[in-house]
């Protein structure tokens, strides 16, 4: 059965802190983790940020300050916010990039969609697609389902084996 370590939430913001996902840097000689989440301030209409934050070695702690790594863009297709941070590194190729794959917009309409981002440095800068990499099918005969999102990248991105796991709704 689960046992809470802490006792408490390891991360508590104002507007709260939503969609962790834990990325191990082994980039460097000591596999760091990183601890990356979604801050949640759409909730009261503002921007919306993905934070990056390195873990202590243990996991139940947090060191040095949270690295904001992209916001959303209202004005485009991201819309009202970004949320489901999923990092991966790719050392199949010089540069090595870290491929930043989140979601945008409304979870429950058909604009939601996968974006990406990449930077040859964890804290960034991470530079965005521009389009999402997965969208709603604007053929409704093509795909039976709309709104794909909140990926997880499973597998070695460079090496031709990775797969992209996502939700959809049934339209």
């Amino acid at each position: 059965p689960f046992a809470d370590a802490l006792g408490q939430p390891l991360l508590c913001r104002p507007d709260g802190a939503i969609d962790p996902h834990v990325f191990i840097d082994r980039r460097g000689d000591d596999a760091t983790p990183h601890l990356l989440w979604k801050d949640d301030s759409n909730a009261r209409g503002a921007r919306t940020t993905i934070f990056l934050q390195r873990l202590r070695a243990d996991g139940l702690g947090l060191e040095g300050a949270p690295k904001p790594l992209l916001s959303n863009d209202p004005a485009g297709w991201e819309g009202p916010l970004v949320e489901a941070p999923w990092l991966v590194l790719d050392t199949s190729s010089a540069p090595h990039y870290y491929f930043l794959f989140y979601s945008a917009n409304a979870f429950n309409g058909p604009k939601y969609a996968v974006g990406v981002a990449r930077a040859t440095s964890l804290a960034g800068p991470y530079v965005k697609r521009g389009a999402p990499i997965l969208r709603t099918s604007r053929n409704a005969s093509a795909s039976p389902f709309a709104g794909p999102g909140h990926c997880a990248v499973v597998g070695a991105p460079g090496a031709g084996k990775a797969l992209l796991f996502y939700h959809a709704w049934q339209r």
